[in-house]
């Protein structure tokens, strides 16, 4: 009696674990790798050639960013900073890649210095052929660019 007892105890466990797992939200699985827009990208090759200037001159190239010298003037200055305690940009990587729309993206990424890091986010927008930044946050704070689930690892 006791054998069938556990016995119905671990196929009611089994099937009740085969349920939850069928039932998932989607949002549960790792998310679907997007694109990376070639204006970003385009952006940190001219940032390893040229520098932050060439690099915000690419990443703002008939955007609405192009239009709002403040804005850029800050980013210029926000990398010029970080070089000047941090030494010369190295590179970047990309964190994340968030695709909210058929036209629309959010690039979360860190450029690297030889002793620091700046975070920069992107939300880029594209046309009918053309991918454009229509957005640019620059930090050395981490939490003030990237959203909490990433950095809480998912």
């Amino acid at each position: 009696m006791k054998k069938i007892l556990i016995a119905l105890v671990l196929v009611c466990s089994l099937a009740v674990f085969s349920f939850a797992q069928s039932t998932l939200p989607p949002y549960a699985s790792a998310p679907a790798p997007a694109a990376l827009p070639d204006v970003v990208v385009n952006g940190f090759k001219a940032f390893m050639n040229g520098g932050y200037s060439a690099a915000t001159s690419v990443w703002s190239l008939n955007s609405p960013l192009a239009q709002d010298a403040t804005t850029l003037s800050n980013i210029n200055n926000t990398f010029l900073q970080e070089s000047s305690v941090a030494g010369n940009f190295s590179g970047a990587e990309v964190i994340r890649v968030v695709n909210f729309s058929a036209s629309g993206e959010e690039v979360y990424a860190m450029a690297k210095y030889q002793r620091g890091t700046l975070f920069v986010s992107f939300t880029c927008y594209k046309s009918a052929d053309k991918w454009y930044v229509t957005v640019i946050d620059v930090d050395k704070d981490p939490g003030r660019i990237l959203p909490t689930n990433v950095m809480g690892g998912l």
